[in-house]
């Protein structure tokens, strides 16, 4: 897994766009958009929380 970010003016190059699965972090209220240091956090403290609850034994 890999985690590419743009920045909001110019965004991710259509050549890698084309090679990604793009997501968006879901927003409460009137929030317009995530500062990209902020989007990457929320987006890798994410994959470790999956990542740590896989190893979890049932």
């Amino acid at each position: 897994m890999a985690f590419a970010f743009g920045n909001e003016g110019a965004g991710l190059s259509p050549a890698l766009l084309r090679e990604s699965r793009p997501f968006s972090i879901p927003m409460a209220g009137a929030v317009e958009s995530l500062n990209v240091a902020a989007a990457a956090a929320v987006c890798l403290f994410e994959r470790l929380r999956q990542v740590r609850r896989a190893e979890v034994p049932s």
